[in-house]
């Protein structure tokens, strides 16, 4: 048996059917980077902006309250917020659902407002109430929100429908999709054919077709 011949490898090519190919790709980029430079001035370990202090307190959400998990979705970390979110579905403690709905309309900030409406709609305590107050947020991605939690209440709520076909000229293009797809899982001709405004004008290809004026 005829023994293969053994080249040594390349340094940089991983693939022998690519050689030419990843020369090419690494004579360009040498051209334009230097890969060596920095080498003596040691590693970066962290970068901070001025006057940053770290928050050295111990994290430990898992023993929180129902309430101080609610206040918890106003965090302005992203991991705190979703974390709180997740321990409060998880626990299916009722007893937050009043903190909830406070931060749902009443919180300064539009992601804490979204977290507590799914967190609400996540523990089977989301009421039209709540949804109509939020499709009128003065931000479109609470809104957008509503409209889609409102998908699986207005089949049962005139008012809650109304308020929803009322955002078909929405300024906000997310939020008028939403209101296409949420229409379209009704029996929107039955539920509107009374009302003022024809049935044709409330379809989902209508309401993302139709352009807005001013």
């Amino acid at each position: 048996m005829r023994a293969a011949a053994l080249r040594p490898r390349q340094p940089g090519l991983e693939h022998a059917g690519r050689g030419v190919e990843q020369v090419a790709e690494l004579a360009a980029s040498s051209a334009l980077l230097d890969f060596q430079a920095g080498k003596e001035r040691g590693r970066i370990y962290r970068i901070f902006a001025a006057g940053w202090k770290p928050d050295r307190r111990p994290i430990d959400l898992g023993s929180m309250s129902a309430p101080e998990l609610a206040g918890t979705l106003e965090h302005p970390n992203a991991w705190w917020r979703e974390t709180a979110q997740r321990l409060l579905v998880e626990r299916r403690d009722r007893t937050a659902i009043p903190h909830l709905r406070v931060i749902a309309q009443g919180s300064h900030t539009e992601v804490a407002r979204i977290h507590a409406l799914w967190t609400l709609a996540g523990l089977a305590g989301l009421e039209a109430a709540d949804v109509a107050a939020a499709l009128q947020d003065p931000h479109a991605h609470v809104r957008e929100t509503a409209v889609r939690l409102a998908g699986s209440l207005i089949g049962s709520s005139g008012d809650l429908l109304t308020r929803v076909v009322g955002l078909a000229d929405d300024a906000d293009d997310r939020v008028r999709l939403e209101v296409a797809l949420a229409l379209g899982e009704t029996r929107l001709y039955e539920c509107t054919r009374n009302a003022d405004e024809s049935a044709s004008a409330c379809r989902p290809n209508s309401i993302l077709s139709r352009e807005r004026t001013g």
